[in-house]
């Protein structure tokens, strides 16, 4: 079994470098891992649209928003 960082149902704000979903609350809908263990988020971004994300490009932390 592998622990994820979030779960589904977690509510996350986006970091993007793109500022597509940059700083947009956020809840992830489903988790599933990478074909090497690693896991992605599928994740429903208010306004934004549903995206796949990386646990990289997703916080709980509202510091690193402006960091």
């Amino acid at each position: 079994m592998v622990i994820t960082k979030y779960e589904k149902g977690d509510e996350v704000f986006g970091l993007d470098h793109l500022d597509i979903v940059n700083g947009v609350h956020g809840v992830i809908k489903e988790v599933h891992l990478t074909t090497e263990m690693k896991p992605v988020y599928i994740v429903d971004f208010d306004g934004k649209g549903t995206y796949l994300m990386k646990e990289n490009a997703i916080t709980t932390d509202v510091g690193r928003l402006w960091s």
